[in-house]
């Protein structure tokens, strides 16, 4: 029996997998709108080998940066924008999942993800503490920032969880099947009622 026809027989758990890459390219899209990156077209596809979801947001990084605020802020919004990805796969009830929140992150389909929060977390310490004296003095200031970014993000998801969510059940709606593709494009999105009314042009 193929991959693909496991996963056409499976629907329960091909329509959860559509769900959560869905409602987490509407998280990386929605808070970057509100944190003041110019955005794009969303696309997910329901590839045909194992039954893979893949997806992207156009998340613009181009910002003016005139001095060290500016630096410090774009790289959190940048952390910002990265983690409500995962965050927003977990959302129910308007509430995120902070335990699998992390599972994603180090074990799902959000590595590459981490793997740019921890390098980007790494500068904005960097340039916030550059005398510090010790691995001791370096990790705590690190988990402190770690800390700040996840709970501002985490508050921003959930007070968003509706727009997200009806986002993303709109890029769901479009996937019947394994090897289906949804490009959702920019002035679709701003066609919808709650980023109109959230995110005016």
């Amino acid at each position: 029996m193929s991959s693909q026809l496991k996963i056409d027989i499976d629907q329960p758990l091909f329509r959860e997998a559509v769900r959560s890459l869905a409602y987490h390219e509407a998280g990386h899209y929605i808070i970057a709108r509100l944190v003041g990156f110019k955005t794009g077209n969303i696309s997910v596809v329901a590839q045909n080998i194992d039954g893979h979801i893949d997806g992207s947001s156009g998340v613009m990084l181009q910002k003016k940066i005139r001095n060290e605020n500016d630096i410090l802020k774009y790289l959190g919004d940048r952390v910002q924008v990265l983690l409500a990805g995962a965050f927003s796969e977990t959302l129910s009830s308007n509430k995120v999942d902070e335990d699998a929140t992390v599972k994603i992150l180090e074990e799902g389909g959000a590595k590459q993800d981490l793997a740019k929060i921890i390098e980007l977390l790494h500068l904005i310490r960097n340039i916030r503490y550059p005398d510090t004296k010790s691995d001791e003095e370096a990790q705590s200031t690190l988990d402190s920032i770690k800390d700040e970014l996840w709970g501002k993000t985490k508050k921003l998801v959930e007070r968003e969880s509706e727009s997200i969510c009806g986002l993303g059940d709109r890029i769901a709606s479009e996937i019947k099947k394994v090897g289906d593709r949804v490009i959702l494009k920019a002035d679709e999105i701003n066609a919808l009622l709650p980023i109109k009314t959230r995110f005016p042009l």
